[in-house]
């Protein structure tokens, strides 16, 4: 996928469930943010 097909396939959710996130969907995405690049490498993240 190209850039532009990521832009053109991004959408934004107003509607979201209402019921309890799992622990493996939060480690997940935990896990996920964890690879997003920091300004200058400093990792900066703090997680409770």
């Amino acid at each position: 996928m190209n850039l532009r097909d990521l832009a053109r396939s991004r959408r934004s959710v107003r509607r979201f469930r209402t019921g309890p996130v799992s622990d493996d969907a939060i480690r997940r995405i935990i896990d996920a943010g964890r690879l997003a690049p920091s300004g200058a490498n400093r990792q900066p993240w703090r997680f409770v």
